[in-house]
């Protein structure tokens, strides 16, 4: 008898697929396809198309458990178990039973929305309990995550799930997955390598400066584009909160680091320390963690 993970994962994902392709656009799909170097196909589906055939399963099949709690995951609640399963399966068959990149797509949602929640939780219980009670790891999420990493890779799927999942687990269990994080950012897969040096992307001024610098120090020199590209933008990020080290850390390693990391790190922040660390109001990028490369 299927489990009630693979049972719910087998609907939701039925009720993604007739969603999808009834507002496809073939024409679209192609232009999608070209712009990803055709190494996947695509159903042509715009992102709010994508979002409105989500609500719509939701809608249909129901919300997994995690998001029926309120967007909180109590993790005194053994149904938490239950829940991380039900995620996994979606996650899993998102990701390895459809070829469309869409169906990643919906992925990233759902691994975000799992990791948003227990993250919450965690904080929830913090709070209510401080330290007393064990804080029990997501173990199965996060190998599903590395999964999705390693699998059908490219930046669109890998910095959504570096800075969405892995960062705030990562948050929540430091003493499980920062090791992780060090062997990740010396791992031969250059997508796991990516993913270390962005985890923090959005950890804002809680960010760990000297594990940051550690991580852009040991993969600045690789002359791969999407690392060069990581190191910058890990850096720019980070000078948003401390513009004097990241200035220091390019004028110490210049010789070392690419001319796109030194242009990335420097975009907001110049040269000198009378440039301020944010563009002004009226020329604020637009682009989301989506449209960077």
């Amino acid at each position: 008898m299927p489990s009630r993970g693979a049972t719910y994962a087998a609907a939701f994902i039925a009720a993604i697929d007739r969603g999808l392709r009834a507002v496809r656009d073939p024409g679209r799909a192609v232009q999608q396809a070209a712009y990803m170097r055709g190494q996947w196909p695509f159903i042509g589906v715009t992102a709010p198309k994508l979002k409105v055939v989500l609500k719509e399963t939701l809608t249909e099949v129901g919300e997994p458990w995690h998001a029926r709690q309120g967007a909180v995951v109590s993790l005194a609640d053994p149904r938490r178990i239950q829940g991380e399963v039900e995620a996994v399966a979606v996650l899993r068959a998102l990701w390895d039973t459809r070829e469309e990149r869409e169906f990643c797509n919906i992925g990233i949602s759902v691994a975000t929305s799992f990791a948003t929640a227990v993250a919450k939780g965690i904080k929830t219980q913090q709070k209510s309990a401080g330290d007393a009670m064990p804080l029990p790891f997501p173990e199965l999420f996060f190998d599903t995550v590395r999964h999705c990493i390693v699998s059908k890779s490219w930046w669109d799927t890998v910095d959504m799930l570096a800075s969405n999942s892995v960062g705030p687990l990562v948050t929540c269990w430091p003493d499980n997955l920062l090791p992780v994080m060090d062997q990740w950012v010396e791992d031969e897969n250059m997508w796991l390598r990516r993913t270390a040096l962005l985890h923090q992307l959005k950890y804002g001024a809680n960010a760990d400066g000297p594990r940051l610098f550690r991580y852009c120090t040991l993969c600045m020199h690789e002359p791969d584009f999407f690392i060069r590209k990581a190191v910058g933008w890990t850096l720019r990020s980070h000078g948003r909160h401390d513009a004097g080290a990241v200035r220091a850390f390019v004028q110490d390693n210049r010789a070392k680091l690419s001319p796109l990391s030194v242009r990335e790190a420097l975009k907001h922040i110049g040269e000198d320390e009378d440039v301020s660390a944010e563009p002004s109001p009226g020329k604020r990028s637009r682009r989301t963690a989506t449209t960077l490369a």
